[in-house]
């Protein structure tokens, strides 16, 4: 199918071949595809050795729970993976392998990102480790790679419809003058934070001069209350001179 796929939209709109844009948005899959799944199945990144040590006794393949997956679990998990297969198949078609290899590529690929995933996942208090989600990811990214075969043509000549689209509206100019305007706004805004201290409001002490030093000590000192950062700078003039006078 790669090989007869169109390379043009239309008869005005010429497109590259779909392998060279296999090759274009290969890696840029494959790297935000194994982003959002450690974000997704890592998250909050709170590992604890000792906390979660009682989760790694014995074999390896005994710190993952054998029991499989609940239908909702097992489609996210397919779900979660899909990206990641669909990025094979972008691979594949660029290296131009046999299906079958790709295939199996694809399996053994997300089968292994998947255990090493829930190996992490035994460090983490907040997550539950499991061989069903290793199934189930694996056989999420095989199902991603036959996706890519089946709609891959159209899905990246769509893709790189809208990244044309997007370098034409955002230029090198455009985006100059959205950050210079983002930034004066931002300005503005803060001016509204530059006020004095409420009346009343205990200060921290000296030290609290010194910034996050005096922050430090003020939450050692055993402090309950809220600490309230004020951004405006302390002028020389607002402090008695050393040695006395003004």
């Amino acid at each position: 199918m790669l090989a007869n796929a169109p390379t043009s939209v239309n008869d005005e709109t010429a497109m590259p071949a779909v392998p060279i844009l296999a090759r274009r948005w290969a890696r840029r899959a494959l790297c935000l595809g194994t982003l959002a799944i450690l974000v997704c199945t890592l998250f909050p990144f709170q590992f604890l050795l000792k906390e979660t040590a009682w989760r790694r006794m014995g074999p390896f393949w005994l710190w993952l729970n054998p029991y499989p997956d609940d239908p909702q679990d097992f489609l996210e998990n397919v779900l979660l993976f899909l990206p990641f297969g669909f990025a094979w198949g972008c691979l594949a078609a660029e290296k131009r392998w046999r299906w079958l290899r790709g295939s199996a590529l694809a399996l053994v690929a997300g089968a292994g990102l998947s255990f090493a995933v829930e190996v992490s996942q035994t460090f983490l208090p907040t997550r539950d480790a499991g061989w069903g989600d290793v199934v189930s990811n694996a056989l999420g990214s095989l199902v991603g790679y036959l996706v890519f075969f089946a709609l891959g043509d159209r899905l990246l000549l769509y893709a790189s419809h809208c990244e044309a689209g997007l370098e034409r509206v955002l230029s090198g100019r455009r985006l100059a003058l959205a950050f210079v305007a983002y930034a004066a706004l931002c300005g503005f805004l803060c001016r509204g934070a530059l006020v004095d201290p409420p009346q009343g409001l205990e200060p921290l002490g000296h030290s609290a001069r010194n910034g996050a030093r005096g922050v430090a000590e003020h939450l050692a000192g055993g402090c309950p209350g809220p600490i309230r950062a004020f951004a405006r700078p302390h002028r020389p003039w607002a402090f008695p001179a050393v040695g006395g006078g003004r």
